[in-house]
């Protein structure tokens, strides 16, 4: 890994306990937790600090999910809050986050297509799309509880992500109050131009009706640096996007 492909990593891990220390404030009030904390909240409150159990999950070639370096296991499940799906545009220059953009869906805020952005005259240019588009979603484990946030920075894990989150708005329109869907970590493999893909793909394997409500998650300057990670997509950054 080159210097600044280091430096921009350096960036994104920095920024992960900050996003999500903000998203469980955001939960807390959420709660309505009284001012006086318990007891019981003060100690999960530093167990959380000293424990850094903010992490983030990420998708990647050669189709594997990681957590914290270790692999996450094909077929591990997890609830997903689908009313906390967010959009976010993160301009980098030299491994520094120069500008960011967020968009919360379920507040209706559109992300703009890439050619609405600026730099379009860099876009298809020699070299790196200082722009780059994630789409971000929280997760808990099943089996322990554990958040995460999911990190789609690539074409398929936009789309995974995206699919997911309408098939819930659809079932939840219908059906209001059916819960968080419970899904299997799963990837899709596919071929195209440029040879053999793989994606990470959400099989819904059942609804989780009794967990708290999270609607937002804050996040600050998180960024997928190098293509070939996208995802697992091992190809070059797409401008257009399904929103």
């Amino acid at each position: 890994m080159n210097k600044l492909a280091e430096t921009r990593s350096e960036a994104i891990d920095r920024a992960n306990n900050e996003i999500l220390r903000q998203m469980n404030e955001q939960h807390a009030r959420e709660r309505n937790l009284p001012t006086q904390k318990s007891a019981v909240q003060n100690i999960l409150d530093q167990g959380e600090k000293e424990s850094g159990a903010f992490r983030m999950l990420k998708f990647k070639k050669p189709g594997i999910y990681i957590l914290e370096g270790n692999e996450v296991p094909i077929g591990t499940a997890v609830i997903v809050h689908c009313q906390a799906w967010t959009k976010q545009w993160i301009k980098f220059v030299d491994g520094k986050k120069m500008e960011q953009r967020i968009y919360r869906v379920a507040a209706g805020e559109v992300a703009p297509e890439r050619i609405d952005m600026p730099d379009t005259d860099k876009m298809n240019g020699p070299g790196m799309d200082p722009w780059t588009l994630q789409y971000l979603v929280p997760m808990d484990f099943e089996n322990t509880g554990d958040r995460v946030v999911f990190i789609g920075s690539g074409a398929g894990g936009r789309r995974a992500v995206a699919d997911l989150c309408t098939t819930w708005a659809r079932k939840d329109a219908k059906d209001h109050g059916c819960g968080h869907p419970i899904v299997k970590l799963n990837k899709l493999g596919y071929r195209n131009q440029y040879g053999d893909q793989t994606k990470p793909q959400f099989d819904i394997i059942g609804w989780d009706t009794g967990g708290e409500v999270v609607s937002e998650v804050n996040t600050d300057n998180i960024r997928e640096d190098l293509r070939k990670d996208m995802d697992g997509d091992d190809i070059p950054f797409d401008s257009g996007y399904s929103q």
